[in-house]
């Protein structure tokens, strides 16, 4: 309803679908409703654009937008955008799934409408877009249905000895959640059983103790032993009535011996982002029956944080040769590459995957068997002999999803194509630039490598080297305050692909002479220097080029050049040292109340039948 506000761009609609059936979550909703025309208030030649996207096979570039957002705002219930539905198909609409803006041009706060003839009326009320930057809007439509909750296993290579399998999940609206005793069961009249197969089993543990069913009744997976299920692969839950109080404590019960899964975690579709964690991954303690009560109440929200303690988290992970290698008898290939955000780094003991939005290569092929889980299958890089730095495989995440990495597992080879030598790298801003995290040398082959990502490059387990480049800059030093030195110094992190604390400055009075001493590993020391004079290094225009993109506003008067250490130099009065930090980008969206609407009749593009198809990649740095 924010109907005076600049929203940063035209209002923009990339997908718009109503689906008849499933939990209102990303992976559980289904029964597209087709559209028979498109229809809006405006740019009706692009309104069917964001109906065929996703589920229509469209491209995730196309899109509608209104002329108003900005710098004119939107006026409520103006502008809008929507669909008929052909008498045939038409069926109850059960959920939304809407995505907006990449960037600027996202409304905050939306309404849909529907139109059965006798006029248009509200399906819901007011609802928050669940973000910018391509996220998904999931929207309950159905009045009869609340909220859906799930568990999800988190132990993606453990074998349990049995099929994971569960034996009671309750859900109390009162405390105190242990086993004292959680009040307020919520009757087995306003829970409808959900989950990822054996459905028909589901009832059985919603019943199980407190509704009087038999402590052998079971739900069980179709994995975990000798398969391990796959993390946030299989599930089983429950939806709710409307009418139904708001949960605040689990009571789970699972396996008698074998079967029992270690971590779990709870989601739900509360909100409008679809399937979303209510609770940290936790560890089910009561093994062999026993019950463990797992508290869904919001704790209170830490206070805020200074800017100076704000932690980048990263959005991208790859993996490449660390060094030139001598001719591999195959081409380079990777079976498992997984990074991992909880429990410790080995064997049936990470938790907590972090999981893909795309998958990308150097050479554009694809590399979906690297993270199927599945060792039999694998993805090949284009070189044989393969130079440091030169191929890569790896994936960016989703900003919602984004954790900070502790564990990488990292499959190979089963004969000939093993690496010996790899380098993890990590991107904070979805794949435009990246800094090195781990040198590592491989098992070999048909062996699985764990890497602790918890020691950066530069720590006590990594040989480590120093690059010494010096070039002069025009002006005085005292033009060159800390915010300054920070933009020179996140210049050069940028072009060596190292972290921004891995670079250190020093600057001398006069000549305003540079000398910046790059910390890497020692094994990429050589790839890294290479990457920069034939990058932002490889000459005074160059270099200057890029730290005015940066914001410093100076002329590089001599060509860089790279020494062999700082004491080389005769330094006189040594004025500053930048200070290092990873800044954080925070994208604070506020926005306007529009409608999306679902059927009406002024005017009308009909749909075609012809699709597109678009893949993602990520760039080279």
């Amino acid at each position: 309803m924010n109907d005076e506000m600049d929203i940063g761009d035209n209002w923009t609609v990339r997908g718009f679908e109503i689906y008849s059936s499933g939990p209102c979550g990303a992976d559980t909703v289904s029964g597209l409703i087709p559209f028979e025309s498109a229809i809006a208030s405006e740019n009706i030649d692009k309104a069917d654009r964001p109906l065929n996207n996703s589920a229509y096979g469209g491209s995730s570039w196309d899109y509608w937008s209104a002329s108003c957002g900005s710098p004119t705002p939107c006026q409520k219930r103006q502008q809008w955008i929507g669909f008929t539905v052909a008498t045939a198909d038409a069926v109850k609409p059960k959920c939304a799934k809407i995505r907006q803006c990449w960037g600027t041009g996202c409304m905050p706060k939306l309404l849909i409408q529907g139109n059965d003839g006798s006029g248009w009326t509200d399906l819901t009320g007011e609802f928050d877009h669940a973000g910018p930057k391509g996220a998904y809007t999931y929207v309950n439509l159905d009045a009869t249905e609340g909220p859906s909750y799930r568990l999800l296993p988190m132990n993606d290579t453990l074998d349990l000895g049995d099929n994971w399998t569960m034996r009671a999940f309750e859900a109390y609206s009162g405390g105190p959640c242990s086993a004292s005793g959680p009040t307020g069961l919520i009757s087995p009249d306003l829970v409808s059983g959900i989950a990822s197969g054996n459905v028909e089993d589901v009832a059985k543990i919603l019943n199980n103790s407190a509704y009087g069913g038999s402590s052998w009744d079971k739900w069980v997976a179709s994995c975990g032993s000798p398969t391990p299920c796959e993390q946030r692969r299989q599930w089983v839950g429950f939806t709710l009535a409307a009418n139904a109080p708001t949960p605040k404590c689990f009571k789970i019960r699972q396996c008698y011996s074998t079967g029992c899964m270690p971590h779990l975690v709870l989601q739900s579709t509360e909100t409008t982002q679809g399937w979303t964690d209510i609770t940290d991954v936790f560890e089910h303690k009561g093994l062999k029956g026993a019950y463990a009560y797992v508290d869904v109440v919001p704790a209170p929200p830490p206070p805020p944080r200074a800017p100076a303690e704000t932690t980048a988290v990263p959005t991208g992970w790859r993996l490449l040769p660390a060094t030139d290698t001598g001719n591999l008898g195959d081409f380079w290939t990777v079976r498992t590459f997984d990074i991992y955000a909880g429990g410790s780094c080995g064997e049936g003991t990470m938790i907590d995957k972090i999981q893909p939005s795309s998958t990308f290569t150097s050479d554009g092929s694809d590399p979906g068997a690297a993270f199927d889980t599945d060792v039999d299958t694998y993805w090949q890089g284009p070189c044989m002999t393969c130079t440091a730095k030169g191929a890569h495989v790896g994936f960016l995440v989703d900003s919602a999803d984004a954790k900070q990495g502790k564990c990488a597992r990292v499959r190979q080879c089963l004969g000939t194509g093993c690496v010996e030598t790899l380098l993890i790298q990590q991107s904070f801003d979805e794949g435009n630039t990246w800094v090195d995290v781990k040198v590592f040398t491989h098992a070999g082959k048909r062996l699985t490598t764990y890497v602790d990502l918890t020691e950066e490059i530069g720590s006590s387990d990594t040989d480590t080297a120093e690059l010494v480049v010096v070039f002069t800059l025009s002006g005085t030093v005292s033009d060159y305050g800390s915010t300054q030195q920070d933009a020179i110094k996140q210049t050069i992190a940028s072009g060596a692909g190292v972290p921004v604390t891995a670079v250190a400055l020093t600057i001398v009075a006069a000549s305003v002479q540079v000398t910046a001493t790059i910390t890497v590993s020692a094994a990429s020391k050589a790839s890294t220097q290479t990457a920069l004079t034939t990058g932002i290094m490889a000459s005074a225009s160059t270099l200057q080029t890029a730290l005015v993109a940066a914001g410093v506003s100076s002329t590089v008067e001599s060509a860089p050049s790279f020494i062999s250490s700082a004491s080389d130099l005769s330094i006189g009065a040594i004025v500053g040292i930048a200070i290092g930090g990873v800044v954080a980008l925070v994208t604070i969206v506020v926005g306007v109340y529009l409608i999306l609407r679902s059927r009406r009749n002024p005017v009308k593009k009909t749909s075609s039948s012809s699709s597109s198809s678009s893949s993602s990649s990520s760039s080279s740095s």
